[in-house]
């Protein structure tokens, strides 16, 4: 599928007659990237209100401070282009102090310049593939794409054939390699293993490899769930993954000898009231998806439902536990 794609730059101070303009076109969806979102994103890291930060917006922002760029789409063909003058037509008159509005005429607007592109939804659909190469997840577990050729480096090395899509879990983020590591040592030959949150199916899959006998992933986006099967039968482990769709541990009766949770704190909390009705006798609890932060959150939920953590572990911002 194709579309235009439209990006206009304009001061901060020009931002609220740009919008205006572009809703009197019929534009009512628009992207903002203000480098002043940044700056104070990025002042707030140390806080609680976010879970995961890209130092590359940092370098965005810098090179930009003072250009906000305002991103829309059009349809493709005579109509999209009939639009895109006309757009552009009013801006020229905004720049002019020519289009009525009320606006101040000395108020600097910026550039108004508008960039387009006819662009096809095949470049962003795939885009995370140039980022993604067979690497070492864990001791054991290795991670490579559908396609890229990877032979395994040692004799009891496990190879994790991987296409994420648009669902989380590739292995590279940290927490992910943190659950695989307490799995590897957690998962005994023929265990049952419940995925609470099993995104792209990763730990799923690394868990049925590592010998468990039967595994239930558990996601509540049907496009992880699309994504774990498809995985799951990649790397013929369908006889002992499967996924179904529930929210958290919410109508399950599968009870199990490794229940592991990569979420956050926050969720790991709220599932330590009812995780011991779902794990038989001796199990284990493995969860991550938690900054260290906020780790003191998650045990005292887990050792307020009468768990032990037996295990810890921490990468980067981020932590790890075995609870039994």
């Amino acid at each position: 599928m194709q579309y235009i794609e439209v990006k206009i730059y304009v001061s901060p101070a020009g931002l609220e007659p740009l919008t205006a303009l572009l809703l009197a076109h019929g534009v009512a969806g628009v992207a903002i990237d203000d480098p002043r979102d940044i700056a104070a994103l990025a002042a707030r890291k140390t806080g609680l209100d976010w879970d995961c930060f890209d130092e590359e917006l940092l370098a965005k922002g810098n090179a930009c401070a003072e250009e906000i760029v305002v991103s829309f789409y059009l349809e493709p063909g005579d109509e999209g282009a009939r639009r895109l003058d006309a757009i552009k037509l009013d801006l020229m008159k905004l720049k002019g102090n020519e289009l009525d509005g009320g606006f101040g005429e000395d108020l600097p607007l910026g550039r108004l310049y508008a960039e387009s592109a006819l662009r096809s939804d095949e470049e962003w659909k795939d885009a995370w593939k140039q980022y993604f190469k067979p690497f070492r997840m864990t001791e054991r577990l290795s991670v490579k794409p559908s396609f890229e050729d990877y032979a395994p480096e040692a004799p009891d090395e496990l190879v994790i054939e991987l296409d994420p899509g648009m669902a989380f879990g590739t292995g590279l983020h940290e927490t992910t390699a943190l659950c695989a590591r307490l799995l590897e040592t957690s998962v005994g030959p023929g265990a049952s293993v419940l995925d609470v949150g099993c995104g792209s199916g990763i730990l799923s899959i690394a868990a049925a490899l590592l010998g468990a006998g039967e595994v239930l992933g558990v996601d509540l986006d049907d496009t992880a769930l699309k994504v774990a099967r498809a995985n799951i039968a990649a790397n013929g482990c369908e006889s002992r993954a499967r996924v179904t769709k529930g929210d958290l541990l919410a109508g399950l009766s599968f009870k199990a000898d490794v229940v592991v949770a990569n979420l956050t704190a926050e969720l790991i909390a709220a599932l330590a009231g009812g995780l011991r009705a779902h794990m038989k006798p001796g199990a284990c609890f493995i969860a991550s998806g938690i900054l260290t932060e906020r780790r003191a959150l998650a045990v005292s939920a887990i050792e307020a439902a009468g768990f032990r953590v037996a295990e810890s572990a921490e990468a980067g911002d981020w932590c790890a536990f075995k609870a039994v």
